[in-house]
């Protein structure tokens, strides 16, 4: 059976990796509606992917039901 856990979670790590180094190259001050913001949203939602990638994969290699 096709477990969706590993592409989804190699997916999200990958792209999590990807944006945190985006918002450390690129640490500047977002413009959302004509307010700034003063914190940097690249690090935080890449941040929130990459433990969610590694949360997928923990759960695909710790599975008790493959054979």
């Amino acid at each position: 059976m096709l477990d969706v856990r590993k592409p989804i979670g190699w997916l999200f790590t990958i792209y999590g990796v990807v944006l945190i180094g985006w918002g450390m190259i690129q640490p500047q001050i977002t413009q959302i509606e004509g307010h700034n913001i003063d914190f940097n949203l690249n690090l935080i939602w890449g941040s929130l992917m990459l433990v969610f990638g590694i949360l997928m994969n923990v759960l695909v290699y710790t599975d008790k039901t493959k054979s």
